[in-house]
């Protein structure tokens, strides 16, 4: 095989991942998390954990559902270990067809991160929530290209730097 063949070719794999990775225009590439995670985050912030679900799931199919109080139910078990929430940020948002968008975020604590994962359905501006998690080890969460298991003496994962660069 001609060298410059070879060379495309070895190269493939990261363009698939960076093309993968990249936010899509017009979802969440402003850096911003789509308007009723922001509303619901603020009212976190401002009103507490109560708040906070309520805001997530309204106009949704999770409203009044078992399933989100057992979300507050485990936001409560993570606050107890890490603190106080104090803010969040986009990792990152794809459109799934016309109506669905998928975000990942990140809650920040007093002593730690939660990650998030927020199936949203509708205009990005007018969605409602379909579904949710939160989760304090990302491996749960995260698309598993996003991590890399360590081969050193202690068996660890670190977030690719790269990767979230990509997607930021």
């Amino acid at each position: 095989m001609p060298a410059p063949l070879a060379a495309l070719l070895r190269g493939l794999p990261l363009l698939g991942f960076l093309l993968v990775m990249t936010p899509w225009p017009g979802y969440g590439a402003e850096g911003r998390l789509p308007p009723v995670l922001e509303r619901a985050l603020s009212l976190y912030a401002e009103q507490g954990l109560e708040a906070l679900v309520p805001a997530l799931v309204q106009g949704g199919p999770l409203e009044g559902q078992a399933l989100a109080r057992e979300q507050t139910r485990v936001l409560r078990r993570i606050e107890g270990f890490y603190g106080r929430y104090r803010g969040h940020e986009l990792l990152h948002e794809t459109a799934l067809g016309s109506r669905s968008h998928l975000v990942y975020f990140v809650l920040h604590y007093d002593k730690g991160a939660v990650f998030g994962k927020a199936l949203l359905y509708g205009k990005r501006k007018t969605a409602t929530v379909s579904s949710f998690n939160f989760h304090t080890r990302p491996e749960e969460l995260l698309p598993a290209q996003w991590l890399v298991t360590g081969t050193g003496g202690a068996n660890h994962t670190r977030v690719l730097r790269s990767g979230l660069a990509a997607i930021r």
